[in-house]
């Protein structure tokens, strides 16, 4: 007999007969696909938990775990521990990058020689000095989920894209401010900071994309008819439709709706 019960989201638990529990927790931090390992990563290691499936498309972790020495609560715990709320983040962080990424590719060494820009940097500053200044809201803020994804994907032992654009992006701007404070020279910021504006871009786009795909599947399910007419010793019995299983016969014909 399956038992469904409901948490954070949609947490649906069944209490099977060998002692098990099946847990499907929402983890809708995880916004990206390598997310997955890190969200595996650290679930499976806790004190009662059999197995992890994370679905970074429908953002839910499917947690089969031995209810005598874990719970649904402490499930929930260290889902949050891990860094995964129900609550995502709203704030435009895309737009920022892609904004100052214009202005920083154009006072660059690609938009002095490739692009012919010879506007003069204001204030009479150097174009290294002036494009760093533009260039640490997005790192500080744009990028920042890169590099706290990173962290968290370090913490759990796990390697994914976090770590390599964190690494990518911390890389090219950390040895530009070495150039720059050692008097000048050729640096990369515009490459730090259009490699942030594309991923984030990127994943934006991703994102409107499942949550349009989300928004259809769950319309969809909407349409399923909160009773199910089914038959019974060749009866038909009107039932809740969640209760309904595939091998049981039902009638279908005209009616309410």
């Amino acid at each position: 007999m399956t038992k469904h019960e409901h948490h954070i989201g949609h947490d649906d638990r069944d209490a099977r007969g060998d002692g098990r529990s099946t847990a499907v927790l929402e983890v809708s931090g995880v916004q990206w696909a390598t997310s997955k390992n890190v969200a595996e990563a650290v679930l499976s290691r806790q004190p009662g938990v059999l197995s992890v499936d994370a679905n970074p498309v429908a953002q839910t972790a499917t947690v089969t775990y031995d209810p005598n020495r874990t719970s649904i609560s402490e499930l929930r715990d260290w889902v949050r521990e891990c860094g995964f709320h129900c609550a995502g983040q709203s704030v435009p962080s895309h737009l920022v990058a892609v904004l100052l990424a214009v202005p920083v590719s154009l006072y660059s060494p690609m938009g002095r020689d490739m692009l012919g820009f010879d506007a003069a940097a204001p204030f009479g500053m150097r174009d290294d000095i002036f494009t760093l200044i533009l260039s640490l809201p997005v790192i500080f803020y744009s990028a920042w989920i890169f590099f706290d994804g990173a962290w968290r994907a370090l913490r759990a032992r796990t390697l994914d894209m976090m770590v390599l654009v964190a690494v990518a992006v911390g890389a090219g701007w950390l040895y530009s401010l070495g150039i720059t404070l050692t008097g000048g020279g050729e640096v990369f910021y515009e490459a730090a900071v259009m490699l942030t504006a594309f991923v984030l871009l990127g994943h934006w786009f991703e994102m409107r994309a499942r949550g349009g795909a989300n928004d259809a599947i769950r319309t969809l399910l909407d349409l399923a008819p909160p009773m199910a007419v089914v038959l019974r010793g060749g009866e038909p019995v009107e039932v809740p439709t969640p209760r309904s299983r595939s091998t049981i016969c039902c009638w279908c014909g005209p009616g309410p709706t």
